[in-house]
């Protein structure tokens, strides 16, 4: 009798054991960041006799565990010529604060940058940017603003 007591302590402890863990699913997707650009108007603006292109960034995070995010990091821009040539210009991190509205974008969050460019002629711009994820990685996505 005894041996067969101490088998049932046995198999009550580690059925115990065994309904106490919690349940295990698959990991989240990896986080990660999007960026989109919609352009709502191009035209020559009678007013000042510049071409004025009017455009949204969308920066969606997706991925990742609740509270994970990416620390926006600096990038550039480049005004880009249909008669060829080119300029650059730099972001810094205040710029891209003044952009999304916070230095980080976390998972689940989408931040939009509205945004309006005037040059004397036709343009298009061409945006690279940067952030640093969670596994410390750089990240970089360019963006192309179709403005003529």
């Amino acid at each position: 009798m005894r041996r067969l007591t101490n088998w049932g302590v046995v198999l009550l402890v580690t059925f115990s054991a065994a309904c106490s863990e919690e349940p295990v699913g698959p990991p989240p997707p990896p986080f990660a960041i999007a960026i989109s650009v919609a352009v709502h108007s191009a035209a020559l603006n009678s007013e000042s006799g510049e071409y004025e292109c009017r455009y949204t960034f969308t920066a969606r995070a997706t991925g990742g565990t609740t509270g994970t995010y990416a620390n926006w990091q600096s990038g550039e821009g480049q005004w880009r010529y249909p008669a060829g040539g080119s300029s650059t210009f730099f972001l810094d991190n205040l710029d891209l604060v003044d952009y999304f509205g916070s230095n980080r974008i976390s998972t689940g969050a989408t931040q939009t940058a509205p945004r309006i460019a005037s040059y004397s002629g036709e343009f298009d711009l061409s945006y690279t940017f940067r952030a640093s994820m969670p596994d410390s990685t750089l990240s970089s996505t360019s963006v192309f603003v179709d403005c003529y």
